[in-house]
């Protein structure tokens, strides 16, 4: 999901063997070094931050950092039950689910001291210091579900579910005209996220639900559509997750759901492809960071969110992620940087009032998750 690399994987691999001694003497160096310290366990997905935000951090406190790297949301949730962790940056449906079952620190937003981008030190103000789309949407699910995202979670990054297309093969009549349903389409080649939750939500929003029903008349419909998307697709459709990245701007598809930041990617690798978020309606997500109560360094989980919450952390990670920031400062800098009319309007991440922030219900996301077996196993 997050994953964003520019090196062939043979080149990594072939790195890789050829230092082994090297990285087994620094590994074993850095353990020694480590004894004496404390240490801070934190759980990201892949590819999610720049290495320099934590050298700098272990620098600034004289600490280690140790980092584990998680695929999906429901991985964080399985993991958290059998291992402590500090901070962990899971998305906003996750969140959720953890508040349900009572495993995380309502946060001490008093104990979080950002860097700010004239150098000061400051306490964060989540009001002045996030990007208004960001703002408002918390707002707007404090509202509609009464849950306070802010009360648990610290944005990390951004993002929307968005449709890119290949503008040399689609044009943006048949993008506008067909909504999801591009999806749909045999004439192109399409993938669609392998995820229970990001299908049902293309689903139910092209058929003119909320992503958020518990109604399961609704749901069984969401299942049909998917059901004969597979079927009049065939070999024209693919479920994938990291794959696009790379997939997309090589032409293997015309046409892709993806998260605005994986898309912010592909569209600097390819000038041919763009995007549109459908006005039937997509969910909008966000990332953040999070502590856990069993977590064991609770002080220094609080300084490190610090330090990815300042100016310089927040610039580097969008830099390598490409992911829009939620730090007003780090967002405004990155748009007037960008000279592409396409990557402006995709790190904008422009919602409309279709738009949705998942909710998270159990039984909901059950019936969903079995629909979506249904679907896969389906011919």
């Amino acid at each position: 999901m997050k994953m964003k690399t520019n090196i062939s994987r043979f080149l990594v691999v072939g790195l890789c063997v050829a230092l082994l001694p090297l990285v087994e003497s620094c590994a074993i160096e850095r353990m020694m070094g480590c004894l004496s310290k404390e240490t801070l366990n934190i759980y990201n997905w892949g590819e999610y931050m720049d290495s320099a935000t934590i050298t700098s951090f272990e620098e600034k406190y004289n600490v280690c950092v140790n980092v584990s790297t998680f695929p999906d949301n429901e991985t964080v949730v399985t993991k958290m039950r059998l291992q402590s962790f500090d901070v962990i940056f899971p998305s906003e449906v996750a969140v959720q689910q953890l508040v349900s079952e009572d495993r995380l620190e309502e946060l001490d937003w008093d104990k979080i001291i950002i860097t700010d981008k004239a150098g000061n030190e400051r306490h964060f103000d989540a009001t002045n210091d996030l990007i208004d789309p960001l703002v408002a949407q918390l707002a707007k699910a404090k509202s509609e579900t009464g849950f306070d995202y802010l009360k648990y979670a610290a944005p990390y990054f951004f993002q929307n579910i968005t449709l890119v297309y290949n503008t040399k093969v689609i044009s943006k009549e048949e993008i506008e005209e067909q909504q999801w349903n591009i999806l749909r389409n045999p004439k192109y080649k399409g993938a669609v996220r392998e995820s229970s939750r990001d299908a049902f939500m293309i689903a139910l929003h092209q058929l003119g639900y909320s992503s958020n029903t518990t109604d399961l008349e609704k749901i069984g419909e969401a299942e049909t559509w998917l059901k004969e998307q597979k079927k009049v697709m065939g070999s024209q459709i693919a479920y994938l997750i990291d794959e696009v990245i790379d997939d997309v701007p090589a032409g293997l598809y015309d046409a892709a759901m993806v998260f605005s930041g994986d898309a912010f990617t592909i569209m600097d690798a390819n000038e041919d492809i763009d995007f549109y978020n459908p006005s039937v309606g997509t969910d909008i997500c966000w990332d953040s960071m999070i502590v856990p109560k069993n977590a064991q360094n609770k002080e220094l989980a609080y300084k490190f969110i610090g330090h990815m919450l300042s100016y310089e952390q927040g610039l580097l990670n969008t830099e390598m992620v490409g992911y829009t920031s939620p730090l007003k400062d780090v967002y405004n800098d990155v748009i007037a940087s960008l000279e592409d009319p396409r990557l402006i309007g995709i790190y904008s991440v422009i919602t409309s009032e279709t738009d949705e922030v998942y909710s998270f219900d159990l039984a909901t996301k059950q019936a969903i998750e079995s629909a979506w077996a249904r679907v896969k196993a389906s011919s």
